[in-house]
């Protein structure tokens, strides 16, 4: 006895079309070339080119790498909230001592690092480098805000941190990194039962449609006759001619249809369920992201009402560095004069 099931079909369609083999392409490119082969790829494929792919100067200047990003996750933040903050302030000031208050209004600082440069204070207290949050050059930097020697150093502004940040400011955003976490967690476990739950559906589904295959398998073997007719049936099974062999196969044709039609049925649905879950994750994201503006905001309020002491220190601080430099000038007047140099 032998005849055709749909598992047969399936194999047989997948010895006709068999996969192509897929070569790996040497990508020793400058990235500018990789550019070209990014935005052919788009047209090959018919995929509307983004607009910082069709001109560099369009691109979202609210895109982050992969330093900004784990930096801003281990600060709770979202990173284009970080880089637009930082990006408006510097946009609209025309000094450090402008570009730190628009700073302080969201619980920031300037400081001038170990390296020479710029870095913004979180109100955590880690360091965010100012270059790499706004895309820009150094020398760029300094062009608009002047030398990092005239800012205060990182020890000092958490010192100033540190002073005026209250233990009710502090519990504050202890609570809000709390209740935030519990409600990501939640989401998460729902996720991971939604994903359990629709994994069961489709398993069990592929087991009733095996177990219904095998059973109308059974039934079409049980319809070939035995003795004499039964070779005649055999023969045109095997020959694949006949009324017998046609009625199989449109048998088993439709077989296909209606298992792929509830599986398609059961995607539809989980798929809906997905998209309810994705749109509550959403606005649990949008959410948070208000409450972390707000408190910033909050807090920059709380860390602005006293500045005149830390404005003092600044301008004292100054006023040190222009009285040394002063003093090297006059150093080296005297030398020159006492060497005949300078008349």
């Amino acid at each position: 006895m032998h005849f055709s099931t749909h598992y047969d079909v399936g194999a047989k369609v997948g010895e006709e079309r068999p996969t192509p083999i897929v070569k790996a392409k040497n990508m020793g490119f400058h990235k500018m070339r990789l550019r070209e082969i990014s935005q052919d790829l788009h047209k090959e494929l018919g995929i509307p080119l983004p607009d910082g792919l069709k001109n560099s100067q369009d691109r979202d200047p609210l895109n982050f790498g992969i330093a900004e990003w784990q930096q801003a996750k281990r600060l709770g933040e979202d990173p284009r909230d970080i880089k637009r903050i930082i990006g408006e302030a510097y946009q609209f000031a025309d000094g450090a001592q402008a570009f730190n208050a628009a700073l302080e209004t969201h619980a920031m600082q300037l400081a001038r690092g170990d390296r020479r440069g710029f870095v913004v204070l979180h109100h955590s207290g880690e360091t965010l480098p100012l270059h790499r949050f706004l895309g820009a050059k150094q020398k760029d930097i300094r062009a608009r805000l002047g030398q990092p020697e005239y800012v205060q150093t990182v020890d000092q502004a958490r010192a100033t941190l540190r002073a005026k940040m209250t233990a009710a400011a502090e519990k504050r955003v202890d609570d809000l990194k709390t209740k935030q976490r519990k409600e990501q967690t939640r989401m998460g476990n729902a996720v991971k039962r939604l994903k359990a739950e629709q994994q069961t559906s489709r398993h069990s589904l592929q087991r009733q449609h095996q177990t219904r295959q095998k059973v109308e398998a059974k039934a079409r073997a049980d319809r070939i006759r035995s003795g004499l007719m039964g070779l005649w049936d055999r023969a045109q099974l095997k020959l694949g001619v006949g009324k017998l062999p046609r009625e199989f196969a449109a048998e088993i044709e439709q077989a296909k249809k209606r298992d792929a039609g509830e599986f398609h049925a059961l995607k539809t649905e989980q798929l809906t369920d997905r998209r309810q879950l994705q749109k509550a994750i959403k606005l649990m994201r949008e959410k948070h992201r208000r409450e972390r503006n707000d408190l910033r905001s909050n807090l920059g309020y709380w860390l602005t009402l006293d500045r005149q002491s830390q404005r003092e220190e600044l301008e004292s601080h100054k006023t040190e560095l222009d009285n040394k430099q002063a003093s090297r000038q006059h150093r080296d007047r005297q030398r020159r004069r006492c060497r005949g140099l300078e008349i």
